[in-house]
């Protein structure tokens, strides 16, 4: 782009800051020379520029080139707006974090709110909708949370697939709220989990499942259904044991896995998965699907399902 005349070349990145050793922001910073600036995301990461406190996330990286380029991302939920300022003439970057406070709800402008407002009439129609109620409360970041949302994407593959399953797999990042007790609305199950992803039941050989749970130790664990138990070592990140009902698994076997589109595709770093055969695959997305299994009075069923603490362990 640089040699086809272009004065700067802004990268917007999904990879996260320097989450994942190799493939972060950091990384493409340090190793290109014609990026001058990059707005990024995946981890969540606040990147004020005005905090200058050692330790915290960095905004200004020297590349390849030894010149210094701009690392920015304005961390998650809308808290915050990134402002960028570039002068044209000197290409200099300056920014800034402007917070999304209360300072900011008397400044409604009334003609978008007109607009807005029987559109939130609906969706808040439909969201408000009662469809049953938790006995327990299930933080986002649990994982009796991640274990649940496992358990059911376990059941679930196991109905479109039309035959056993022998285990789930979900992810962390998959789930972006949490589960109060008391009555559950829709509104608290899109978003619990929000993206467009299906369920999908997909064939892979053991090797390859062996190799993605080195991958998910080196996330610290992730989700797996309550058939599951896996040990992984804190420091080395090194998988010890990995059991499907009670059983190691056999790298020469095949495994009907469950799991979402999301991750069967390889994302989230899961390359292995990418490797197995589609079987079955949801017609719906996953809040929909929830949604009516809970409606339909299902989520005892799903309660009782193995206890849902830690089935994914550091020793």
């Amino acid at each position: 782009l640089k040699k086809d005349g272009a004065d700067m070349v802004i990268a917007v990145t999904h990879i996260g800051y320097d989450n994942e050793p190799g493939y972060s922001d950091l990384d493409i910073a340090r190793n290109s020379r014609d990026i001058d600036v990059i707005i990024g995301g995946h981890s969540h990461t606040v990147i004020d520029p005005a905090d200058k406190r050692a330790g915290v996330p960095t905004w200004r990286v020297a590349n390849a080139a030894g010149d210094t380029i701009s690392v920015l991302q304005t961390g998650s939920s809308g808290v915050n707006l990134g402002e960028i300022d570039i002068d044209l003439d000197t290409k200099a970057v300056s920014a800034k974090l402007i917070p999304v406070d209360s300072r900011l709800d008397s400044r409604v402008g009334s003609k978008i709110e007109s607009i807005v407002a029987p559109y939130r009439a609906k969706v808040d129609s439909m969201r408000s909708q009662v469809i049953g109620n938790s006995p327990f409360e299930f933080e986002r970041k649990s994982t009796e949370m991640l274990n649940l949302l496992s358990d059911f994407v376990k059941i679930r593959g196991e109905e479109i697939c039309g035959k056993p399953v022998d285990l789930a797999i979900m992810n962390k990042g998959g789930i972006r709220n949490s589960l109060a007790a008391g009555p559950i609305t829709q509104g608290e199950i899109i978003d619990i989990a929000p993206f467009d992803n299906s369920i999908v039941v997909i064939e892979i050989k053991g090797q390859d499942l062996i190799d993605n749970f080195g991958i998910m130790a080196a996330q610290d664990g992730n989700g797996v259904s309550g058939n599951v138990k896996a040990i992984y070592d804190p420091s080395t990140k090194a998988v010890n044991s990995v059991t499907i009902d009670g059983k190691p698994i056999d790298p020469k076997r095949s495994y009907r896995l469950a799991t979402i589109d999301y991750l069967a595709a390889g994302n989230d770093y899961m390359e292995p998965l990418k490797k197995g055969v589609t079987l079955a695959k949801s017609n719906e997305v996953l809040y929909k699907i929830l949604i009516d299994y809970i409606s339909a009075g299902k989520l005892d069923k799903l309660l009782s399902a193995p206890d849902k603490k830690a089935r994914m362990t550091s020793f």
